[in-house]
């Protein structure tokens, strides 16, 4: 068994880890790519392999949503103009894409955000656990989101399929951490062409078997 403990001033972990490299572990374990290990050890070690265009393509979608969230003016000129598409441009050291965005689409995100009241963005969070062998191990991320009684993480997807999200480490990372906070970890997520919403209970999520697997 492992024992838990909150933190607050800084403390030096034996091993750091995020929802993401547990993706990539998981992926690992599952995939017959030649060149699966070296990826992992890529994503664990955080090495620069550049962005995708799908990649590129979500951070601009999520940059103009958080402008709308910081200023609701912009929602309401989107509508009160009936604009129906915007474009963002997004440059980085290896290149330039220019996207377009369905406002349409802008709105239905914008708007069952605010009905989900996010009251901060880029929230960094975390939880030491230490293990039998009394090495301690630090869980952390920035989750997209947070509410008063949820954390959402928005997602964009070129191709979606119902439950999504089901198996994603960051539903027990971030539910763990959070479990005497938050009622859920959520999902919003688009394909461009449609808004999608998944949520899962942490009351229903048995976080402790999960982080066994830890030692």
């Amino acid at each position: 068994m492992f024992k838990e403990s909150h933190i607050t001033s800084k403390k030096i972990a034996d091993y750091r880890i995020t929802a993401s490299q547990l993706n990539a572990f998981d992926w690992f374990l599952h995939n017959e790519k030649d060149n699966a290990e070296q990826e992992l050890i890529s994503t664990i070690n955080r090495d620069s392999v550049g962005h995708t265009e799908p990649q590129d393509k979500g951070k601009s979608f999520e940059f103009v949503i958080n402008l709308c969230l910081k200023d609701d003016n912009i929602i309401t000129q989107i509508i009160e103009h009936s604009v129906e598409s915007v474009i963002v441009d997004f440059s980085s050291k290896e290149h330039t894409f220019r996207f377009k965005f369905d406002a349409e689409i802008i709105v239905k995100m914008y708007d069952l955000l605010k009905h989900q009241r996010v009251h901060s963005q880029q929230v960094f969070i975390n939880k030491y656990i230490t293990l039998q062998s009394e090495k301690r191990v630090e869980l952390y991320g920035y989750v997209d989101y947070l509410t008063p009684l949820t954390v959402i993480d928005l997602k964009t997807t070129g191709n979606y399929n119902f439950p999504k999200y089901i198996t994603n480490w960051q539903t027990y990372v971030y539910g763990y951490i959070l479990a005497d906070r938050i009622s859920s970890v959520d999902f919003i997520a688009t394909d461009f062409k449609n808004v999608f919403h998944e949520i899962y209970n942490i009351e229903h999520v048995n976080y402790i078997i999960s982080f066994k697997d830890l030692q």
